[in-house]
């Protein structure tokens, strides 16, 4: 019931809805028209701002790290491929890429020993489609040894990330913390749950979305700041869901 709320809530957490259905209820609805357009383009200036959107990213994303150790393993969360079947010999990765193109860095300059992908169908539809399976595979064809890939499959959001990672062998055995490598605004989260979860890990932020240089471009309205807030509003949803129900 969890899951399926969580990505049905989840729909609603998108700008783009709230102004195409304020625009739609305002031409159906004459008595709170003016009312509705007004929100409508309210929303539409402030969403399109990538200058806001960038300060909100960069108070959401941990720091970037430094790593110059060697870790017995490497954590990536999933949530970086899109599930589309058009292109079956293509990996069709979107912004979360640096998410596995890191770790493929990392385990080639011998940072880290093996790679263990957690994630399994994080989607309320298309649930024979596996992200951890693919990117194994890929891997795989990229040249790196199966004894150094470790899938964790059954996982459909970051709590099970945690939980499911937690009852690997491979992290049972260790003796030192794994370094954790996700998406720089989603880190927060991921950390609270593998500590939950009994794993305390080094963290390694990538795929950041903010910047300290700023140009007038960010004062051009772009949809692609609209994107942004919808990933923004996602994750403060988990963090502070996650903390009321205690995963965190």
């Amino acid at each position: 019931m969890f899951f399926f709320l969580s990505k049905t809530i989840g729909l609603l957490l998108n700008p783009m809805v709230w102004i195409v259905l304020s625009f739609i209820l305002g031409w159906f609805f004459n008595k709170y028209r003016k009312n509705l357009f007004r929100f409508g383009i309210f929303a539409t200036v402030v969403f399109s701002n990538p200058f806001l959107s960038n300060k909100v990213f960069s108070y959401m994303e941990a720091e970037p790290t430094q790593f110059d150790g060697k870790v017995s393993v490497g954590i990536v969360l999933t949530g970086m491929m899109h599930s589309s079947n058009d292109t079956p010999e293509q990996m069709q990765l979107h912004e979360g890429a640096d998410r596995i193109t890191e770790a493929i860095r990392l385990y080639k300059r011998g940072k880290i020993g093996k790679i263990i992908i957690s994630g399994g169908s994080g989607k309320l539809a298309n649930q024979e489609f596996t992200e951890s399976k693919e990117l194994g595979v890929w891997l795989d064809h990229l040249g790196i040894p199966e004894r150094d890939i470790v899938l964790e499959t059954k996982s459909r959001n970051t709590r099970e990330n945690a939980e499911f990672t937690s009852e690997l062998e491979v992290i049972r055995k260790l003796t030192s913390p794994p370094l954790l490598i996700t998406s720089a605004f989603h880190m927060r989260r991921s950390v609270g749950c593998f500590k939950k979860a009994g794993v305390e890990v080094i963290p390694f932020p990538v795929d950041f979305r903010s910047s300290e240089k700023t140009d007038y471009t960010y004062f051009v309205p772009s949809a692609s700041a609209i994107m942004g807030w919808e990933v923004l509003f996602r994750e403060m949803f988990g963090l502070m869901v996650y903390k009321v129900v205690g995963y965190i």
